[in-house]
């Protein structure tokens, strides 16, 4: 009976966040009817939406002459964390990726300023996902010539960042001679150098199984240098 119940919840979930999947954006038409799917181009005539029916995926269209009004789920979210002092991350179906500014936002479309193409204009549907820049995050930047740096952007230009960091201060570099930037802990650089997470610190150690080892058989096992363990069978039992 739990199994049964267990699977029944199970369907109950996946049916749930597959329609959540599809059912991103919304369309009110002037009769009252919600239409919930996935906005996939609009045209000045009409909407075409992306709808689930019966486990299948089609597509359809709605006559702007029938539209009272109408959500872009991406949209709307970059909506909500508008901030003109901030920077955006953005990356469009086709794969295309854009770091700016948002200039303005509507229905449908985002006036967005790319640090490399200038001020463009993106349509809502095509945009996939969008990141906003955290103020407070902590950067490990290589640099081009092999120089790395360790800090936070204080301020971001078209083609400079000015970044503060505990050594060396303000340092203003380049974004052309940057060959690779990622967010990590602020605790992670020690002693100058980038000390990649340790992805057990919230977790006992290792500990050897309960499965003994052959007689002449042995290993070795280190962790984060300070924990270190060797084992050896002096017989097939212990």
């Amino acid at each position: 009976m739990k199994l049964i119940v267990s699977v029944l919840i199970f369907v109950f979930l996946f049916i749930l966040l597959s329609e959540k999947a599809i059912a991103q954006d919304k369309i009110i038409t002037k009769s009252g009817t919600t239409i919930r799917g996935d906005i996939t181009r609009i045209s000045d005539d009409a909407i075409f939406i992306n709808m689930k029916v019966n486990d299948n995926v089609s597509e359809t269209f709605i006559s702007m002459d029938q539209v009272e009004d109408f959500f872009i789920e991406k949209v709307e979210k970059l909506r909500n964390e508008l901030d003109t002092s901030s920077f955006f991350s953005i990356k469009l179906e086709d794969g295309t990726g854009l770091m700016g500014k948002i200039i303005f936002i509507d229905k449908s479309k985002v006036i967005f300023d790319d640090n490399n193409l200038g001020k463009i204009t993106i349509n809502g549907e095509t945009i996939v996902s969008s990141t906003k820049e955290n103020k407070n995050a902590f950067y490990h930047i290589t640099l081009i010539d092999g120089n790395e740096l360790h800090g936070q952007i204080i301020e971001r230009r078209k083609n400079e960042l000015d970044i503060q960091t505990k050594s060396l201060g303000k340092v203003t570099i380049s974004v052309n001679n940057i060959k690779k930037m990622r967010e990590v802990q602020q605790g992670s650089v020690k002693g100058g150098e980038y000390w990649f997470p340790n992805p057990n610190n919230t977790r006992y150690l290792f500990a050897p199984s309960a499965i003994p080892i052959e007689k002449g058989e042995g290993y070795y096992q280190n962790i984060y240098v300070l924990a270190n363990s060797v084992n050896y069978g002096l017989t097939d039992h212990f």
